[in-house]
């Protein structure tokens, strides 16, 4: 953990606060850094003038959260009375299971996931609320069973609410083996004074992992969920479910490389032994530094390499064949190019 005396040290350190308030706001940590500037500043150490511009920004943060929750909360009802059922991702199911002060967690959309049977129950549900989409009411035909579902969006009248409606809550672009097995480990909760659901730790984990390797290590904000996941459940987590998962799902040295990183980042606490669990053969390794230097990811200035990540048959070859190099499953992966290529 950074001391104050570390604090006071970086802020003096800092010749261009317009550019560390742009910076904060990137990574998703305005509420945060306003809360220290506030203290700093009361000290003497950090100027005036920098809480203008911080609160500009936190404040409309604050507004979009709120609007987000208003949200919530209306379709929430209304996806249960036509007969739906969602878990809800990311943001708003973060923001208050691991936050002591969810307000502080920011999150710019809402993300359900949902069953592929009850997709046309949800389209109905949210259209009904004025949200439009170019999607219709039912889900294309797969090209190869192996395939997955992308998600689909849905934009509110007021151009401010998108939700993103998940059929597959990891998009790793290949149908998940054990999708109904995450619905049996949902947890039930309260959000925004509504009966939901939301993934229970081990799938928080793995998803959010998977998460932030696919959008290249990019925003601090998503480290700093996976490590208070860590710090909250860590010794409680079933470490033999998440990699029975992973490798499962072929998402294993994306576990690895993302818990390494956050390790390193921000101190999480982590069994010597969690790493090696998850830890691919040297050649994957290699190609994991080489194509997401760590020096890069630790500094946040990584590049998204999404293909790598997601296995995306719409994208021709290029979509396909570093997916296939650099994740698991590589039979169906081959099974669905085999197809592309001779349709039979």
């Amino acid at each position: 953990m950074v001391s104050d005396h570390d604090l006071t040290e970086y802020a003096k350190s800092v010749s261009d606060w317009d550019k560390a308030v742009s910076i904060s706001a990137t990574h998703g940590i305005l509420p945060q850094v306003m809360r220290v500037v506030s203290d700093l500043m009361r000290a003497g150490i950090v100027p005036e003038w920098i809480m203008s511009p911080l609160r500009n920004l936190t404040h409309t943060d604050v507004a979009m959260q709120a609007r987000l929750r208003i949200a919530l909360k209306e379709m929430l009802p209304v996806i249960r009375k036509n007969g739906a059922e969602v878990i809800v991702l990311k943001g708003p199911a973060i923001a208050e299971l691991l936050y002591e002060t969810p307000g502080e967690r920011t999150y710019r959309d809402l993300d359900l996931l949902c069953r592929e049977e009850d997709y046309g129950k949800l389209w109905h549900a949210l259209t009904s609320l004025g949200y439009r989409t170019d999607e219709g009411p039912t889900l294309p035909a797969r090209k190869a069973e192996q395939e997955t579902y992308f998600e689909r969006k849905f934009l509110h009248p007021d151009g401010l609410v998108r939700v993103d409606v998940h059929p597959d809550a990891m998009k790793l672009g290949v149908r998940p083996r054990h999708a109904e097995d995450l619905w049996k480990r949902a947890v039930p909760t309260m959000l925004e004074g509504e009966p939901t659901w939301v993934l229970c730790p081990e799938d928080q984990l793995l998803t959010l992992c998977v998460h932030l390797h696919r959008h290249g290590f990019i925003r601090l904000i998503w480290f700093k969920d996976i490590d208070l996941l860590l710090r909250r459940y860590g010794d409680r987590l079933d470490w033999d479910m998440i990699k029975a998962d992973a490798k499962a799902e072929g998402s294993e040295s994306s576990i690895w490389y993302t818990l390494k990183l956050t390790r390193k980042l921000l101190g999480t606490p982590l069994a010597p032994d969690i790493e090696e669990r998850f830890k691919p053969n040297p050649l994957i390794r290699l190609a994991y530094h080489l194509i997401w230097p760590e020096s890069d990811a630790l500094n946040l200035r990584s590049t998204t390499r999404r293909r790598a990540v997601q296995f995306s048959v719409s994208e021709s070859w290029r979509g396909m064949l570093p997916s296939l190099l650099l994740m698991g499953r590589k039979r169906e992966k081959m099974e669905i190019i085999l197809r592309r290529v001779r349709p039979f």
